[in-house]
């Protein structure tokens, strides 16, 4: 026999359903997976080179990372870079994490276009969420520029304007108490950071001008002035009225309101 061949002297199966541990002189060499083991007849008194075992190395290392994908990818759909993160994960490695990856693709496994397309509908359909802030979700998972501008027309103008609208409403809601030009600026800074064009925005709030309430928000005024005033007790009247009519100012309150509730404030009888 020649003295740079192995003999297989046992095979055991693992505990781990599908593997099997190969030993030679009766100490163990390597493990395989059941696939593996038909494919290259490892049975006891198999005779083995080195580049034989180098070869079922390395069909076990992609029978791995097969198992690994397949396994991964029946759960939901995957970007190629997801199930490559997941490959380097299980420590594979990167010939092997390649050659897997062009198997999945050639049998239509990974498609990074279907999957940008799949998650602009899902997203769009059951979110709020503007293209801008999906192109971004897109980007994380490493899906190309020209394949992530493809998948964004799976999100139509019309529905665009849809869902800024409903989140306008939540959104005129969720700043009530702010002054009216504060409200306006408020809803649009949030539906810009949204992901919404300005193109968009300005639709809907054209389409969809909110209702004022003068008294409503001299109410606000009144109950927020009064509180700031407090707060500010302890400055010198003159510091005191300056904060106060910032604080205003940058609740978006009009001027000559702010005059008139701080000089309320202000009067000997308050």
């Amino acid at each position: 026999m020649d003295k740079s061949m192995s003999i297989v002297s046992k095979v055991e199966q693992q505990k781990r359903a599908g593997r099997f541990n190969i030993y030679i002189a009766d100490e163990f060499a390597f493990a395989v997976a059941e696939t593996v083991l038909i494919r290259f007849n490892l049975f006891k008194g198999r005779e083995l080179t080195p580049s034989l075992i180098t070869e079922i190395k390395q069909a076990d290392q992609e029978a791995k990372a097969l198992q690994t994908a397949y396994v991964y990818l029946s759960q939901q759909l995957r970007s190629r870079y997801e199930v490559q993160q997941k490959l380097q994960q299980a420590e594979i490695n990167t010939a092997t994490i390649e050659l897997i990856l062009a198997r999945l693709s050639a049998e239509h496994l990974i498609d990074d276009l279907a999957y940008a397309q799949s998650l602009v509908r899902t997203v769009a359909n059951t979110s709020v969420k503007g293209p801008q802030v999906i192109k971004q979700l897109l980007y994380q998972k490493r899906i190309a520029t020209d394949i992530s501008e493809r998948a964004l027309n799976e999100y139509p103008v019309e529905l665009q304007i849809e869902n800024a609208t409903k989140l306008y409403f939540q959104l005129a809601k969720r700043y009530q108490k702010l002054a009216n030009f504060a409200k306006q600026q408020k809803i649009y800074q949030t539906l810009m950071q949204k992901g919404y064009s300005s193109a968009i925005i300005e639709q809907v709030v054209a389409d969809n001008e909110l209702p004022t309430d003068s008294t409503a928000e001299k109410q606000n005024l009144a109950h927020l002035a009064e509180k700031i005033w407090q707060r500010n007790r302890n400055l010198e009247p003159a510091k005191r009225t300056l904060k106060t009519k910032q604080a205003l100012y940058n609740k978006g309150f009009q001027g000559d309101d702010i005059n008139e509730i701080i000089a309320t404030l202000a009067s000997p009888e308050f």
